[in-house]
């Protein structure tokens, strides 16, 4: 028998202040929780909503109703079409000022893609993850 609730549950912090479920294991680059289910990754929120309500069409989209990308609380997440989501205001736009490592998204070190999609350019040469820390030097 497969343990991914467990192996899930075990990758949970819940924010009492809140009320959201923040993913603790690994984010994509967009600031998503990713969870490996039977060999594949998927968007952990997408996972969990799947776990409660069902199967979902890859044409439905989760929208954050507490906009904290990073939660998997199900009473904080509702299957929308993309359109309704964009309505929402998508937190992927223009006014995200920085990466969810903290980089500012400034004209030197956002990486703008064909599609119009941006990435810091710190994480990006880092592989996704936050600049090591820096050694101070004497």
């Amino acid at each position: 028998m497969d343990n991914a609730m467990e192996r899930f549950s075990g990758r949970v912090s819940v924010n009492r202040a809140t009320g959201c479920w923040e993913w603790t294991g690994a984010l994509d680059k967009t600031g998503y929780g990713a969870f490996k289910y039977n060999g594949k990754k998927v968007n952990a929120h997408r996972w969990i909503y799947q776990q409660h309500h069902g199967a979902l069409t890859r044409w439905v989209w989760i929208d954050h109703l507490c906009r904290v990308r990073k939660c998997v609380n199900v009473t904080h997440l509702e299957a929308v079409t993309p359109k309704v989501n964009a309505e929402r205001g998508d937190a992927s736009g223009p006014r995200v000022t920085s990466c969810i490592h903290g980089h500012a998204y400034t004209e030197s070190n956002t990486y703008r893609y064909p599609d119009g999609a941006r990435e810091c350019r710190t994480c990006k040469y880092y592989g996704g993850r936050a600049d090591p820390i820096q050694p101070v030097s004497s």
